[in-house]
């Protein structure tokens, strides 16, 4: 709330009166409906940079004119509006939100979303290439692509387009996973395969396991549907199968999310003994898995991950696929591979909620994975990508040891940093926005990761990154000397 005003400290007029003025005309335009609950005091405070007495002679006024309430434990609300202090009040479109199903997104992550698509901020929190990676010959190539024919306008297949789902079945005959396009379903984006498995498959209240650090817990899908996350602690070779069994047989769990390449957000790269391990005693105890398999395809070692679907003699894996991550998430085109009686039931619920994925999108993809750019934009993008890597560790190497510790990534877009125990990541957060730096803290992916934050290399350009990263440092620094 109010992440894109700021003050202006060099207007004569005072600070507790832009305040003012900003949130009263908040108010009257509807932007703040009657029953909306304010941020606290403090909260307002750190947001926009003054003391707590600047926010508390704002909101004095702001209540003097009978605009906003105290609700004791309940916070301050909005009262009235302009419309309201002289006719009948309108709904309180606040209990309306409230009562919705669908869990918001943490404080946090709403202030992350809000943010770093500003231009003049240093996202270190966006997964996405940048432009400069992109081959400049498959961007033209595809610009001059004729796929805006009325076919590529119109619905498709409730599964997808059926040349893209064989080309899908070809890639994945490639690593030694078998599947046929019946056996695919092309959705819109990973996002959408996890909704679509939560809603279709999964019954309120199940038990979902998952890597103790996980992409899952920083999104609403299975909290939403009242499911329970467990997290299962992992080394540098992926997820505990011991603590796996453990926590398996006290809860007796549904299905297990994993992303065996790559985590997001710890960049682990699930050893291939690990993944023989964690396939036999999913097989064994007859567990389902969803394999987020996103990240795969950005890899830095001589030798292919391969996806743990690779092992799946029994259907027991759904294999989620993405190309997000590795050309365009506004493509918003993913996968979901599994036995044939699961797609048609999640095909069934996908139609009844959008009738398909993009057309235009999957004749795109189908453009690309048919000629020969796709292969030569993967093998670009995995050197590109390695090279930001180890330029961003050449500039935690030379500046941030006794600041933090890391690990070094074996592909995908991450660094995990663990952060020096003396600072706070929620303050450290607060201050680096301030200083218009943005990154993931620890906390959003796991209740037990408050020391550590995740930063991208594959977005910012590379001066961007070094700027970005040194603007970290200091920020840290600052916050050390507080606490000393």
């Amino acid at each position: 709330m109010f992440e894109e005003w700021s003050l202006n400290f060099e207007s004569s007029t005072p600070c507790y009166l832009q305040i003012y003025s900003y949130i009263k005309s908040c108010i009257f335009s509807g932007t703040l409906p009657i029953g909306t609950k304010l941020p606290t005091q403090k909260e307002l405070a750190i947001q926009f940079g003054v003391n707590r007495s600047t926010v508390v002679t704002a909101t004095e006024l702001l209540a003097a004119d009978d605009l906003i309430k105290s609700n004791g434990k309940g916070g301050t609300i909005v009262k009235n509006n302009a419309s309201s202090l002289n006719a009948p009040p309108p709904p309180n479109w606040t209990s309306y939100i409230h009562a919705g199903s669908h869990y918001p997104n943490k404080s946090t992550v709403q202030l992350i979303n809000n943010n770093e698509h500003r231009t003049d901020i240093y996202a270190l929190t966006r997964p996405e290439l940048s432009k400069e990676l992109f081959i400049p010959e498959m961007l033209k190539e595809m610009r001059m692509y004729n796929a805006l024919d009325p076919d590529s306008l119109g619905y498709d297949h409730p599964n997808g387009n059926f040349l893209l789902r064989e080309n899908l079945c070809s890639y994945y005959a490639d690593l030694g996973v078998k599947v046929n396009p019946d056996q695919i379903l092309i959705v819109s984006g990973a996002l959408q395969a996890l909704y679509l498995i939560s809603a279709g498959i999964l019954f309120r209240g199940s038990a979902i396991l998952t890597e103790a650090q996980s992409y899952i817990y920083s999104v609403n899908v299975f909290q939403s549907a009242g499911m329970r996350l467990f997290g299962i602690p992992a080394d540098e070779n992926g997820i505990s199968i011991a603590n796996l069994e453990k926590t398996h047989s006290q809860t007796n769990a549904s299905i297990l999310y994993s992303i065996p390449n790559f985590n997001n957000p710890t960049g682990i790269l699930m050893s291939e003994e690990r993944k023989k391990r964690l396939y036999q005693f999913c097989q064994n105890r007859k567990l389902p898995v969803i394999e987020d398999d996103t990240y795969r395809e950005l890899y830095f070692t001589e030798r292919k991950p391969i996806p743990l679907k690779f092992y799946d003699t029994n259907e027991l894996i759904l294999l989620v696929g993405s190309c997000s991550k590795v050309l365009f998430p506004g493509f918003r085109l993913g996968w979901i591979v599994g036995t044939k009686p699961v797609i048609d039931r999640l095909a069934d619920i996908k139609t009844q909620i959008d009738l398909g994925t993009n057309t235009l999108s999957q004749r795109l993809m189908n453009f690309l994975v048919e000629s020969t750019y796709y292969s030569q934009h993967l093998e670009h993008i995995r050197g590109c990508l390695r090279e930001r890597r180890d330029f961003v560790l050449d500039i935690l190497n030379r500046n941030f040891h006794g600041l933090c510790s890391w690990s070094i990534p074996k592909g995908g877009v991450y660094i995990w940093l663990s952060i020096n125990p003396n600072i706070s990541v929620s303050k450290l957060f607060q201050r680096c926005l301030k200083n218009k730096v943005l990154f993931c803290p620890g906390d959003i992916y796991s209740s037990h990761a408050n020391n550590s934050i995740r930063i991208s290399y594959s977005y910012l350009p590379l001066r961007d990154l070094e700027c970005s990263l040194l603007l970290l440092k200091q920020c840290m620094l600052e916050e050390l000397n507080l606490m000393s």
